[in-house]
């Protein structure tokens, strides 16, 4: 079976290296001035005035961490810990709180 120059099936041929293009950060981002951040967020202005709500879409796997990010990032705005999104133990073996997705 196997000729000459074939690979066993238990030896799998080693990645990719990463490109040279993710060596570098897309955007330069001031975290050592936090408090600047956060008034750069909280003072945003739209360009469109009639615009009153921004939303977000934020996709990712089951168990990600989606929910959890934007607890986080509501967290940092309320000045508490929020609980808003439920984040469920799905990453865990559990079952995921998102059962269906409209798009």
């Amino acid at each position: 079976m196997g000729g000459s120059g074939s690979t066993p099936q238990s030896e799998k041929p080693a990645p990719p290296p990463p490109s040279p293009e993710f060596a570098k950060p897309w955007r330069e981002t001031p975290w050592d001035n936090k408090g600047l951040l956060e008034k750069n967020l909280r003072e945003l202005k739209l360009s469109d005035s009639n615009v009153k709500y921004i939303r977000i879409l934020l996709a990712g796997q089951v168990g990600a961490g989606k929910s959890s990010f934007i607890n986080s990032v509501n967290s940092v705005f309320q000045r508490r810990i929020t609980t808003e999104a439920i984040a469920d133990n799905a990453g865990a073996g559990g079952t995921s709180f998102t059962k269906t997705v409209s798009i």
